[in-house]
């Protein structure tokens, strides 16, 4: 890829006429180096491919042109017979640089095939030397510049969205292949009909009704999240780096030039990059004594007390060999406890270095890094994301560049892509291995469980909010993780702890708590913290009238009868009766045809007693008996400064809440399983920001685990 400085470098050797040239004025955050349509033509970027006519215009002036066949005719009569031979060579190339140029005309941009049937071309003999002739080796030179050429051309790797100027007309924001969003530009539907027809059309066929929008992109897109590689600039002594931004992932990093880092926060992640690049040698020589203390933090950050209590019981756990589980209630930092324990090994008791493993899920891995880095100076790395993106991760992430030493401290991983990786994996002797939500290995049976176990780790900790979520098996399934010679078996364990049923009575519990109590430490919120105690209410609410009616008539199956004349795909299916009445009782609109049905009936009315027609936030709101609660509710809440959480089990419900919130103008975030883990963090620190965010909409599913909404006091389970 050219650096920034090569594209100046080329913009100066184009020739005359650069001075003539006015810098296309951008609009921030874009910087003032992209080049216009005419720019590009004088630094030979998006040129049109020449046709055998415009090269014969231009035979006066470029040496390397075709020459007319009959001049090629007089002057092959001239030539040796080698000489002849080349030239019967060379009327073939030009042939098939006739078919080629051809087809360029319907292609804005030259070929491969095109550049090397040109350059192939004689040159042409001067007068004073008849043996001037292009020997096989400068040919080949020239076929390599040719395609280097052709490799240094700017190629619109997407358009990204589109403006209006002042003039009315259309401006794009493109972002160029193999650079950064840093050097996105603005450009003309001229400039994109030559430099990307095809992807011009696409963006406008997907974007038929143009509109302004404010931000052309995330603008956290532009800064550098870490420093991953380093290379020789083209320039000589100088450095380049290649640089992954914020929210992208490793396959869109891109190669800068020292030069470009130059802000404060850039130059801090060189920093640390340099430090990543040379870890020390662990200089341990004897193991600490007595009573562990915590590490020192970054940010002034520190443990409570009764986080100390669980640290010193960990560590003391983990200088025994002995697995754990640290089962305490959400809520209580377990993600901190088990930091301060990965930070003291790595700095007081490894003696060689050792990577070390957290194992989580998706959604919680970028609220682990963030954790990391907020505490410690670990080099914390994520290996997610595409194909690309974990062999790039792999390539320039695990070990020091030209070495074979281990770069990271820390690498974060999802379930799946341990599942996927066990063989990666299986090369590095862990240190320790952390296991967030721990229950997902309650199955021994599963790939998941299989791909844990396989790793080679010199510890194992497991994370869990809810040891026991439905029975003792599942319990048994995370006691044979820990301890496969112990708990090998779930027969001999279900006779000694509890019956075929899965029933434990008074005795085997006191027996099943002394088996758990040097491998679990669990606490509950009241036992540690002095917190108001949890109210919960349920609220029994009224159908109005029309649900009343739509649900009488699915349940004795007359829906068809009470939406006469409504097409069939228009009738709600009753092939899961239970769901749809399940639907109508939290709002009719949720089955099919009952939403114009109902519109159509509270607007027939509204004209028949000659009221103003309702408004679409009244139809929503009267509706449904949980959705006009709800209204009260929040307004309510919205006054008394709470902020509140909805769940619910159907993305669709969401959808309509989301559309009453947006409707009623409150602030409101969201996540379900299409919110990507990017999405998913911004939305979950803007709404922990005090003063902002209001109501946060969650699927049961998605947001039931592994997320932080500490600033919430209140939970509404709508379904």
């Amino acid at each position: 890829r050219r650096s920034m400085s090569a594209r100046d470098d080329g913009a100066e050797g184009a020739g005359a006429g650069d001075d003539a040239l006015s810098a296309r004025a951008l609009h921030p955050p874009f910087e003032s180096f992209a080049y216009t349509a005419t720019e590009r033509a004088v630094v030979g970027v998006g040129a049109r491919s020449k046709t055998p006519k415009d090269y014969d215009d231009d035979d006066d002036d470029d040496d390397g042109s075709l020459s007319d066949p009959a001049s090629d005719d007089d002057d092959d009569d001239a030539m040796s017979d080698d000489a002849s031979a080349t030239s019967s060579d060379e009327d073939e190339d030009a042939e098939e640089y006739a078919k080629v140029a051809t087809a360029g005309a319907r292609d804005a941009r030259p070929t491969r095939r095109a550049a090397a049937a040109t350059v192939a071309s004689f040159k042409e003999i001067d007068s004073d030397d008849d043996a001037d002739l292009m020997t096989s080796c400068d040919e080949g030179d020239m076929d390599v510049d040719a395609e280097e050429d052709d490799e240094d051309k700017d190629v619109v790797e997407k358009i990204v969205y589109c403006r209006r100027t002042e003039n009315a007309g259309l401006e794009f924001c493109v972002k160029w292949e193999g650079v950064s969003y840093r050097r996105c530009s603005w450009e003309t539907a001229e400039t994109l009909n030559v430099e990307a027809p095809h992807k011009l059309t696409a963006f406008m066929r997907k974007h038929e009704r143009v509109e302004a929008q404010d931000v052309p992109f995330a603008e956290h897109y532009t800064v550098v999240d870490r420093v991953v590689a380093h290379r020789e600039g083209e320039e000589e002594g100088s450095t380049e780096f290649l640089v992954k931004w914020c929210g992208l992932g490793y396959a869109a990093a891109t190669w800068e030039a020292e030069a470009s880092l130059n802000s404060d926060a850039d130059r801090a992640c060189l920093a640390r990059y340099h430090r990543f690049s040379a870890p020390k040698a662990m200089d341990i020589k004897e193991m600490p004594r007595g009573r562990p203390e915590p590490p020192t933090f970054k940010n002034n950050m520190a443990l409570r007390e009764y986080q100390v209590t669980s640290f010193e019981w960990m560590i003391n756990n983990y200088c025994r060999g002995r697995n754990v589980i640290l089962g305490d209630e959400m809520g209580l930092g377990k993600t901190a406890q088990c930091i301060s324990v990965m930070e003291y090994a790595r700095t007081k008791l490894l003696r060689r270095r050792q990577p070390m493993c957290v194992v989580a899920p998706l959604t919680t891995l970028g609220h682990w890094k963030r954790e990391m880095e907020k505490w410690t100076d670990m080099n914390v790395i994520v290996y997610d994301g595409s194909g690309a993106d974990r062999e790039l991760c792999a390539e320039y992430e695990f070990y020091v560049q030209g070495t074979r030493i281990v770069k990271f401290d820390v690498m974060l991983v999802s379930f799946e892509n341990v599942r996927r990786n066990t063989e990666l994996f299986e090369q590095f002797s862990w240190a320790m291995v952390v296991v967030d939500e721990a229950h997902k290995l309650k199955d021994v049976n599963s790939q998941t469980t299989a791909s844990v176990t396989a790793l080679r780790y010199d510890w194992l900790l497991l994370l869990t909010g809810t040891p026991i979520q439905n029975n003792i098996k599942e319990l048994f399934g995370m006691l044979h993780i820990l301890d496969p010679r112990q708990f090998d078996s779930w027969e001999d364990f279900q006779d000694e702890y509890c019956d075929a049923s899965g029933d434990v009575d008074a005795e085997q519990v006191l027996r099943l708590r002394e088996v758990l109590k040097p491998r679990m430490l669990r606490r509950m919120k009241e036992d540690v913290e002095k917190i108001p105690a949890k109210e919960e209410v349920v609220v029994w609410v009224e159908l109005t009238a029309q649900q009343r009616a739509y649900y009488r008539a699915l349940y004795e199956n007359q829906i068809h009868i009470l939406l006469e004349g409504q097409k069939v795909k228009s009738v709600p299916q009753l092939r899961n009766l239970s769901m749809e009445l399940r639907k109508i009782c939290n709002h009719p609109f949720l089955c099919d045809g009952l939403e114009q049905d109902y519109t159509d009936k509270r607007l027939a009315a509204a004209a028949e007693m000659g009221e103003a027609a309702p408004t679409p936030l009244q139809l929503l709101t009267e509706g449904s008996g949980k959705m006009g609660l709800l209204s009260k509710l929040l307004a309510k809440l919205k006054r008394d400064g709470h902020k509140v959480l909805i769940f619910s089990q159907f993305t669709t419900v969401l959808d309509l809440i989301q559309d009453f919130m947006n409707a009623s103008g409150y602030e409101t975030e969201r996540l379900d399983g299409s919110t990507s883990a990017e999405n998913r963090q911004a939305g979950i620190d803007r709404f922990n920001t005090e003063g902002q965010g209001f109501v946060y909409l969650l699927s049961t599913r998605a947001g039931g685990m592994g997320i932080t909404l500490t600033s919430a006091d209140t939970a509404i389970i709508f379904d």
